[in-house]
Order: C-alpha cells, then structure tokens, then sequence
C-alpha cells in the first residue's frame, strides 16, 4: 500500500513524502486515529479515538482504561495488533500516549510504537 506519510513532509525533491509499505504507513494512521474525533469523518463515523473529550478530565485509571478501550478500536481500520498502551507525563506536564504495536502478517515487526504527546 502506499500513502502520504503523516505527519505531511517532503522529500529531498521537494515532493510531498509518500510511504511505500505499512510499515511506513501506519504510525501516521494511529496519530491520526487518537487525534481524530468520531464524526470528524463521515464516511468513517465511528474513525477516531476522541482525545478531545478528556481535555479536563482527572487522569486517572477510570479515565486511561477508558482511552484505551477507545484506541484499541484501531484495530478494526489498520493492519494492526495493538500489544499494549502506556500513559505517562512530560517534564513539562503534558500528557503523553505510547501505543505499541505489531503488524499482522509480519512476526518481525513486533515492538513498534507510535507516541502522541498533548500540544
């Protein structure tokens, strides 16, 4: 499969970078998919993890298993297998995600990750 790589960027000729596998590919589609917002897309209603919606709410344990039900939806769109999901926080206080992942069909892809810190 191939796609633009996300976040967009260009190459070295100055075209927008495209991805060539899934590999490449998927750690733009999970970024996209916990930003997104269900019903940000309407022909995908259910795409997205819905961050948003915790904005101000308490992190606490309730509130990650939550969020973690809601990014492990991801694997219905994406070739994935979602191994686990961990919540920490920056120096700078900021809430941080790392989705760690393999890929279906490839046993060496085990160990990848995708991290969303909040902006």
């Amino acid at each position: 499969m191939r796609g633009p790589l996300y976040p967009l960027v260009t190459d070295a000729t100055g075209k927008l970078a495209v991805g060539e596998t899934d590999e490449a590919l998927v750690p733009g589609w999970l970024l996209q998919f916990i930003l997104s917002t269900p019903g940000s897309r309407p022909m995908m209603p259910k795409w997205g993890a819905g961050l948003a919606d915790f904005k101000f709410d308490a992190a606490s344990q309730a509130t990650q298993a939550v969020i973690s039900s809601r990014i492990r939806s991801a694997e219905q769109y994406m070739p994935i297998a979602i191994d686990s999901i961990e919540f920490a926080k920056t120096v700078a206080g900021k809430a941080q995600v790392t989705v760690y992942y393999s890929l279906l069909g490839d046993l060496d892809t085990q160990g990848r990750s995708t991290t969303v810190t909040q902006p």
